[in-house]
């Protein structure tokens, strides 16, 4: 047979063989094909090697905070986080290391003044004693604040009437930094009464006040004004409360 004629022949075979099996083969394509598809639904944590998935086979930002375990993740895994990413209120104070906390701290000035001579302190007021005073007593000196805060004021101040007449003495707090100008505090229960007596009738007058301060060095003292009182003796003690 010619060899045109045979190769013809193997051809038509061909032709023929997969004309009567079409269906088995399009039966076998679609079991496999189903197969894979199947095989790829049903992979499983057991299917997977441990630490076998590295970080570049996750697609970024497909991990949501549902596909992390709670309390799975310590301080050294987390990073970048800022006030934004915390909610209000969220942090308690049992979640906070407080030796961390830059709170400021406090400071405290006293001073105890003992007037050699009384002396009358006036209608217009007079200083009666200041944390520099050291007469007859102690000297703190100015107060310094290493951080802003409440300036607070405690004083006990004795005065005396040597007249008939009762009179009524004023005292008030004041402070200010080294060069500027007095700033009266406010002030609680700073105002009394001093009966007259021929033999020196002695009143202690309380003294407390309180102002807002920033950083700095102060100083402070007390004024006090009332006609026909005299000025016997006196404490003074300032502290700050850090904010």
């Amino acid at each position: 047979m010619p060899g045109s004629a045979r190769g013809e022949t193997r051809r038509g075979r061909a032709l023929r063989y997969v004309r009567q099996n079409a269906i088995a083969f399009l039966a076998l394509f679609v079991a496999l094909g189903g197969t894979g598809a199947y095989a790829a639904d049903t992979i499983g944590s057991a299917d997977i090697v441990d630490e076998s998935i590295l970080s570049v086979d996750l697609k970024n930002g497909q991990v949501a905070a549902a596909d992390v375990a709670r309390e799975s993740l310590s301080s050294g895994r987390i990073f970048g986080l800022d006030g934004t990413d915390i909610d209000d209120g969220s942090i308690t104070g049992a979640d906070v290391e407080e030796s961390t906390l830059a709170i400021g701290r406090g400071a405290s000035s006293f001073a105890a003044h003992q007037a050699s001579q009384p002396f009358d302190i006036g209608a217009s007021g007079s200083q009666v004693i200041s944390l520099r005073d050291n007469t007859y007593g102690s000297s703190g000196g100015d107060i310094v604040v290493p951080s802003g805060g409440r300036l607070l004021v405690s004083a006990s101040i004795v005065l005396y009437n040597d007249g008939t007449d009762p009179h009524t003495a004023l005292c008030r707090p004041r402070y200010a930094r080294p060069g500027q100008a007095l700033t009266t505090m406010d002030s609680w229960g700073s105002a009394s009464r001093v009966p007259g007596d021929r033999t020196r009738y002695f009143v202690t007058v309380p003294v407390l006040g309180a102002a807002t301060v920033g950083p700095g060095t102060y100083y402070v003292n007390v004024v006090c004004s009332g006609a026909g009182v005299s000025f016997q003796q006196g404490t003074l003690l300032a502290w700050v409360v850090p904010d």
